[in-house]
């Protein structure tokens, strides 16, 4: 069975305490499921950067206007309605301080009797992050609590057991491995990311390569990716030209799908990629 909601704007003619009363009233007597409020907390009046859900990259919201808050606009819905369910979609992670973003939606969550989801997304706007003085952070430190609460919550995981333990546990893993393993860890945290989020893979966007393969891509990617939301690779996967290209869910997996669900990596590396790499013209 499908279930069915109304997005409420937090902008515009629906910054009225009025409207937003009306329209929620109005969305469970029609028997809607669920009631969707976005989040923007400041609206940047010029970006850079393109919109990846629309085709010509515009943000269809207007450039100016009044925002309401996410949580706060639930708490709120929690008051006026009586069962219709109540989502954030989605609130961005770096908008809050962990503990503060889930004391807000916990808080939400008690006042509607159980009715508040927490539907989280990692965001898109740098003009906005730079406004809140969300990341990048000042150093590693940071990032690791980041990544820390990010995991826990990813496919129900910590990082040690999605990505280290399993590498630590392989069959033919040595003493030597476990020195490369953390070793290679060490490095990517100083020169991957860099101290302060500022290093050489995150300067990378791959939308400057072009839209034209020569070779076939394949995305295999975890349905519970919060680091890289599994919307996004499809759309970019959808924007390239290739002689063949296929998005390949693992489901259940988070970011660390290679090492988490290893067996099943494999298993779609054989079934999805090997074919073409077997059926290939050798190249003297």
């Amino acid at each position: 069975m499908v279930d069915f909601g109304v997005h409420i704007g937090t902008r515009g003619c629906l910054t009225s305490r009025k409207n937003v009363m009306a329209l929620a009233q109005r969305a469970e007597a029609l028997g809607y499921a669920y009631l969707g409020v976005s989040d923007h907390l400041i609206i940047p009046t010029r970006t850079d950067v393109s919109y990846g859900y629309t085709e010509d990259g515009v943000w269809p919201g207007a450039a100016r206007g009044e925002c309401f808050d996410c949580i706060a606009t639930l708490a709120f819905l929690a008051g006026c309605t009586q069962q219709i369910k109540l989502l954030t979609s989605v609130a961005v992670v770096p908008h809050r301080p962990a503990v503060l973003a889930a004391k807000l939606f916990i808080t939400a969550d008690v006042l509607s009797g159980g009715r508040a989801i927490a539907g989280v997304g990692a965001g898109w706007w740098p003009e906005e992050f730079e406004a809140l003085g969300a990341p990048p952070y000042d150093g590693l430190e940071q990032i690791a609590t980041q990544r820390k609460w990010a995991t826990q919550f990813e496919a129900g995981m910590s990082l040690e057991a999605s990505f280290v333990l399993p590498q630590l546990v392989a069959p033919r893993t040595q003493l030597a491995d476990v020195y490369d393993l953390a070793t290679a860890t060490a490095a990517a945290g100083q020169h991957f990311v860099g101290a302060d989020m500022k290093g050489p893979m995150t300067q990378i966007d791959l939308r400057k390569l072009g839209p034209d393969f020569a070779l076939p891509v394949f995305v295999i990617q975890g349905t519970a990716d919060d680091f890289t939301p599994e919307e996004l690779s499809r759309a970019w996967l959808d924007s390239l030209t290739a002689p063949q290209k296929e998005f390949v869910p693992i489901e259940n997996a988070g970011h660390f799908a290679l090492t988490s669900h290893g067996e099943e990596f494999l298993r779609d590396l054989r079934e999805h990629v090997r074919p073409l790499v077997v059926s290939a013209p050798v190249v003297e």
